[in-house]
């Protein structure tokens, strides 16, 4: 801003003004920042909780009928880390339905408990023999 007296510069209210415009703008990236750091590690822990539920699966694909009782289940080692080991954040659980002398319903469900994150991943499949 240019006074009378031609001096050259910013004035002490245009560079507080001028601040606050910035900080405003940082404060919120940052926020954007955050979130989306948080939802990727949302993502990323469902990812594991999905490869789990899916190994499970193939696990079921490769018994045969006899072994495949009806019944509810949970894996012994709960809680659990994605590679099967005990001592995880995620819980395992599956239910067996015979449908009929051929067919077997199965439904894997995982849970994830980390930092309140209840979100479970449900994978169900109806296999035929």
């Amino acid at each position: 801003m240019l006074n009378g007296n031609n001096s050259k510069g910013f004035t002490l209210l245009e560079l507080l003004i001028g601040i606050f415009v910035f900080m405003a703008s940082i404060i919120s990236i940052t926020a954007m920042l955050i979130a989306s750091v948080n939802n990727n590690a949302l993502n990323y822990r469902m990812n594991l909780a999905a490869g789990i539920a899916e190994s499970k699966m193939e696990y079921f694909k490769n018994c045969s009928i006899n072994a495949l009782k009806q019944g509810n289940y949970e894996e012994p080692n709960n809680p659990i880390k994605p590679d099967g080991t005990s001592g995880g954040v995620y819980n395992l659980k599956w239910k067996i339905i015979d449908n009929s002398p051929f067919a077997k319903k199965i439904t894997i469900i995982v849970t994830d408990k980390k930092n309140g994150a209840n979100k479970p991943v449900s994978l169900e499949a109806l296999f035929f023999f």
